[in-house]
């Protein structure tokens, strides 16, 4: 954890993804994003405001990756900040242990109707 807490950023460049979780433990923790849009991260993730999204997976994705890396190293810190405090609420906000099972809930019932 004491690492994680000082880490800025995390690259998950992922061609397939069925949820994201790490993604989604990242931005909980105040370390923003950079991804490809793979499953449900290109829902997480708002481009220049809570993270950065890379695109699909293609030949152009090395060079994506790098301008989005080299752009987001030289953020001011207010706008940092901002990425970084918006990732967490986003995270907390959507996807804390009350909202899913508000979500699911529904769903079991309508099954068990079945």
């Amino acid at each position: 954890l004491d690492k994680l807490s000082q880490t800025h950023f995390m690259l998950i460049p992922s061609r397939y993804e069925t949820f994201g979780m790490i993604c989604l433990e990242a931005m909980a923790m105040g370390i923003i994003p950079i991804v490809s849009d793979a499953g449900s991260m290109k829902e997480m993730v708002v481009n220049g405001r809570n993270g950065f999204l890379i695109g699909e997976h293609n030949s152009g994705m090395p060079k994506k990756i790098s301008e989005i890396i080299t752009n987001a190293i030289d953020l001011p810190s207010t706008q940092y900040s901002s990425m970084r405090d918006a990732a967490v609420r986003m995270a907390r906000k959507q996807y804390n242990i009350e909202k899913i099972v508000e979500q699911i809930i529904p769903i079991y019932d309508s099954m068990r109707q079945k």
